[in-house]
């Protein structure tokens, strides 16, 4: 993403110093993880933002409010990881649908998760949510990055003589 790039490089696109240099040469060893993290923190601001909502100030039981939060976030997630991330845009029908069975199988994770550290451990839904979503988010990125936004990077044109 540009951000990463106006803070460690200077405009002469040369790292601002040697921290930076080595922030930039991780950055782009994992620059579709580090931007989907990003991504992530915006669908996982709103999804907590719905959950909490829903569920400690309109008093949804938190397994509803979870669909609807993971919802509000898929789309979001989605949104941002085709055209910024991973610019995959082709195909979309079926990259949301890939996208949305991987939500689908992240929820069904969260709502273990919520069950076993809420039901079972009986920890404060919000803490219950915060260790749930780690697994969540381990998962969906594997899978999104193998599987829903695959594609081979298309071979620079050739010069023509």
């Amino acid at each position: 993403m540009k951000i990463f790039e106006t803070v460690l490089l200077r405009r002469d696109g040369i790292p601002r110093n040697a921290f930076f240099a080595f922030c930039w040469a991780i950055y782009q060893r994992v620059e579709h993880f580090a931007n989907y993290l990003l991504i992530g923190a915006s669908g996982t601001l709103l999804d907590f933002g719905t959950f909490a909502l829903l569920n400690l100030h309109f008093g949804v039981n938190h397994f509803g409010a979870q669909v609807c939060a993971s919802t509000v976030g898929m789309i979001n997630n989605f949104i941002w990881n085709a055209k910024f991330n991973f610019k995959k845009t082709d195909r979309l029908f079926l990259r949301f649908c890939s996208f949305a069975g991987v939500a689908a199988l992240g929820l069904g994770i969260a709502e273990i998760g919520l069950f076993v550290t809420i039901n079972l451990a009986g920890l404060h839904p919000m803490i219950g949510k915060c260790i749930t979503e780690i697994f969540v988010t381990l998962t969906g990125f594997t899978v999104n990055k193998f599987v829903t936004f695959y594609g081979r990077k298309k071979a620079a044109p050739a010069a023509e003589i």
